[in-house]
């Protein structure tokens, strides 16, 4: 007996690289830009954090939309403070090589809501969210338009 052959969107999923999911517009900071800085680059361009990038671009930390608003020792951090003393010294990374379901299986199981894409160098070239996942998938199985995907 033949083994089945794997679902289609298994295999779209496994052969499909990140470079084809991922927004190549990434908001980034420096680890010395201040938390107000970094306030005001969240709430214009709508994103709920922001990877915290060393000289070569590389991707050293990531400050959220919640390091932001959550008390540390019992006070909300101040406004004036740098990047290097709030981030999130981890940073979850994939080549633009990565299928797709490496990415959603990273966000799954790490429990966060973006994975940021390098390039074999490690210099920061894109980033993929849970919703860009969702609305790829959705677009492959013909629920939206070309129009809702970006």
């Amino acid at each position: 007996m033949k083994p089945s052959s794997p679902h289609p969107t298994a295999t779209v999923v496994a052969d499909t690289p990140l470079a084809e999911v991922m927004s190549e517009r990434v908001i980034r900071v420096r680890a010395s830009a201040t938390l107000a800085e970094v306030r005001e680059l969240l709430h214009h361009h709508r994103v709920g954090a922001v990877p915290v990038v060393d000289p070569d671009g590389r991707p050293i930390g990531v400050v959220s939309r919640t390091d932001l608003l959550t008390p540390s020792e019992g006070e909300l951090p101040d406004d004036r403070s740098t990047c290097d003393q709030l981030m999130m010294p981890v940073v979850f990374t994939l080549g633009t090589s990565a299928p797709v379901g490496h990415a959603a299986a990273l966000m799954a199981v790490e429990g966060v809501h973006r994975v940021f894409v390098v390039d074999d160098h490690g210099s920061l070239v894109g980033v993929v969210s849970a919703l860009d996942v969702t609305r790829w998938l959705a677009a492959r199985a013909g629920y939206l338009g070309p129009e809702l995907v970006s």
